[in-house]
């Protein structure tokens, strides 16, 4: 993780990054500034590639087994959700919407299993 956040950080720091700021403002203005604008979306779109194997890699090998079902739609809301609540403008605040997520679902998940606690919701 560490290394991930080092790299997203010092992307977001570079040239690349302030002419990929400029690029999500304005296409055009970003193209008369001088970036080019094919080229960043490209680096971009294999930058979070690249991220996203990584973590499937990473979560595939302390689950042991992958198939379709090991994604279901709610898991992919999720980490919308865990992106949302941290910030989408700043990396911190992603990991922080990611912890803070994370931890809430485990506490929920440990509520729910607690002696007392119904098995399922009431029906109306």
């Amino acid at each position: 993780m560490a290394a991930t956040v080092l790299v997203a950080r010092n992307v977001v720091t570079s040239r690349a990054g302030r002419g990929l700021r400029a690029l999500a403002t304005s296409e055009t203005a970003a193209s008369a500034s001088g970036v080019q604008v094919a080229r960043c979306k490209l680096a971009v779109f294999t930058l979070a590639a690249a991220f996203a194997g990584l973590a499937g890699g990473i979560y595939a090998f302390f689950i042991g087994y992958i198939n379709p079902g090991s994604f279901p739609v709610l898991l992919s809301i999720q980490f919308l959700v865990m992106a949302v609540v941290g910030g989408l403008g700043t990396i911190w605040g992603a990991l922080l919407g990611a912890t803070a997520i994370t931890l809430l679902v485990r506490f929920l998940n440990d509520l729910g299993s607690r002696p007392g606690m119904p098995a399922s919701a009431p029906a109306s």
